[in-house]
């Protein structure tokens, strides 16, 4: 196996989504804006916290606070479906709105993206090299039922260490263009070392990372070593 020996130690958790594992709102007993969010994170909603959030939705004073929180932690689309489904009519109609925009912005953003993951895969497949897509388009598409609840902003890759400056070379020839937040001299030390290779699409709308291990420590679900490629 040819990732990080450390990778053995995770596992993913199917019940866990990447926006639970990341959420860093706190709920506050009797505070019914971040219960609200709370309960919206479940992409699946029960009948019983249905129920509750209906509850919570009549409960908010503070629509803009439940908008902020929202935001900063990229669940806007997770809550315009949780409160479409669970809770209509229970939203200021603005409110609802901005939601409807968020939702339909993530719904365009990860179809376009989605859409250049495929191209990224096939061009380095055909340039030899065995890429795996993940994060972003993937945990969309495998924990979410509305994939545009989960909105993503880049593409990762995973190759295997030898095949990085094959990788780099094949998207460089292709248009990709070195992130500018790296020195040349770093780029090439972080490349020969196997980590990471971020760079710029060629129409600079998105960024792509292709590394050879998983940042484990900046990924929030535990990776099962026996996706990746042997």
């Amino acid at each position: 196996m040819w990732c990080n020996k450390n990778a053995e130690e995770f596992a993913l958790s199917p019940e866990t989504t990447q926006d639970q594992a990341m959420l860093q709102i706190k709920t506050q007993p009797g505070n019914p804006e971040t219960e609200l969010i709370q309960r919206c994170i479940n992409p699946n909603l029960t009948h019983e916290n249905s129920a509750a959030l209906r509850g919570n939705a009549g409960r908010v004073t503070d629509w803009s606070k439940v908008l902020s929180l929202a935001s900063e932690n990229h669940l806007l689309p997770l809550l315009y479906s949780g409160l479409g489904n669970a809770a209509p009519g229970r939203v200021p109609l603005e409110v609802s709105d901005k939601l409807r925009k968020a939702y339909q912005a993530s719904a365009v953003r990860n179809t376009l993206l989605t859409s250049r993951m495929l191209e990224l895969l096939h061009m380095l497949e055909n340039g030899g090299i065995h890429p795996v897509p993940w994060k972003g388009p993937v945990l969309a598409a495998t924990y979410y039922s509305d994939p545009p609840q989960r909105p993503f902003g880049d593409l990762d890759f995973l190759v295997k260490p030898d095949e990085m400056p094959l990788a780099v070379e094949i998207m460089t020839r292709n248009g990709h263009v070195p992130a500018d937040r790296l020195e040349p001299r770093v780029l090439d030390l972080f490349i020969k070392a196997g980590n990471a290779y971020v760079s710029r699409s060629a129409g600079g709308d998105f960024w792509v990372d292709v590394s050879s291990r998983p940042a484990l420590p900046f990924f929030p679900l535990r990776v099962n070593p026996a996706w990746l490629p042997d």
